[in-house]
């Protein structure tokens, strides 16, 4: 029997190589530029420093074409596999059709791998044409990430790359909390309508740590916009929003979202007398080490 397994092995192996090539899922593709009239560019869905997570995240693709003839084609979006050289995640893809001088923005949702987050790659695929591949800018690190809804950020200026510690369950046993930076987005807006583009499906807000709107433009949202903010709230995300109508504590989503009427109370005397935050001129000290924090028992392994 063990030549026979050794047979089988070998032939098994010998052959997976071929139908690897065959299928095209381990070639890499490197990035071809768009033909002359033709752009083709992508953009994190929740702003261009939106930071990366294990998990679904989404890309705006904006497609300019420029050309005397119309496209009928597909874009597809995917990230690389760590444990494979080449390889290809999930593809997400979706029709498109643009006339001739026409331009399109299309959101996409896919499956990110964190460590490949600076290896996605957008692809504008036509019958008979050589596909057009462009790597996705942004994606950078995988801090907190605030994300604020307005088109014209206000707190990215004064809390971009703020010093955080960061901690989160069994930490003790891997050394305390770590050091590292807030990262603060913005969505894009639509130049025609003024209104957010904002993740239609709640695992789109998985890279959101927290979320800042006013309360006029929450009560502006299509309803699968909403819906899924509402979810990711539900989820347990948290959203932050500065109200500028008193109308919008009475009706529309926000008491919704809260679970009754809102009313209106003064600020806890704790933060009327804490000082004003100042950002640390030097790094934050380094967590205390293990043994200086009570945590759950060591387990033995043998």
């Amino acid at each position: 029997m063990r030549p026979l397994l050794f047979a089988t092995l070998a032939a098994t192996l010998g052959a997976m190589p071929a139908a690897a090539h065959a299928g095209g899922e381990t070639l890499p593709e490197p990035p071809r530029p768009a033909p002359k009239g033709l752009s083709v560019t992508a953009t994190p869905l929740l702003g261009a420093e939106s930071t990366a997570v294990d998990g679904w995240t989404g890309v705006v693709v904006r497609i300019d074409n420029a050309r005397p003839e119309p496209i009928d084609g597909t874009v597809r979006v995917w990230s690389a596999l760590p444990w494979a050289v080449g390889g290809k995640g999930i593809v997400s893809e979706a029709p498109v059709r643009l006339p001739a001088g026409g331009q399109a923005r299309v959101p996409m949702v896919l499956r990110l791998h964190a460590a490949m987050a600076s290896s996605l790659t957008v692809q504008l695929a036509e019958p008979g044409r050589e596909p057009v591949n462009e790597s996705v800018s942004g994606l950078s690190g995988s801090g907190p990430l605030l994300v604020e809804v307005s088109p014209v950020p206000r707190l990215a200026a004064a809390l971009r790359g703020w010093p955080l510690l960061v901690s989160s369950w069994g930490a003790p046993l891997r050394g305390g909390a770590s050091s590292t930076s807030l990262a603060v987005s913005s969505p894009p807006f639509d130049g025609k309508t003024g209104d957010p583009l904002l993740p239609e499906r709640a695992a789109t807000w998985a890279p959101a740590t927290v979320v800042l709107l006013t309360s006029d433009t929450l009560a502006r949202l299509p309803e699968r916009s909403h819906r899924a903010l509402a979810r990711y709230v539900l989820a347990g995300g948290t959203l932050a929003v500065a109200v500028r109508r008193p109308e919008d504590l009475r009706g529309g989503p926000l008491p919704l979202l809260v679970g009754g009427a809102v009313q209106e109370t003064a600020p806890p005397k704790e933060l009327v007398e804490k000082p004003p935050a100042e950002r640390p001129s030097e790094p934050l000290d380094e967590p205390p080490d293990a043994e200086e924090e009570e945590g759950p028992p060591a387990i033995p392994l043998a």
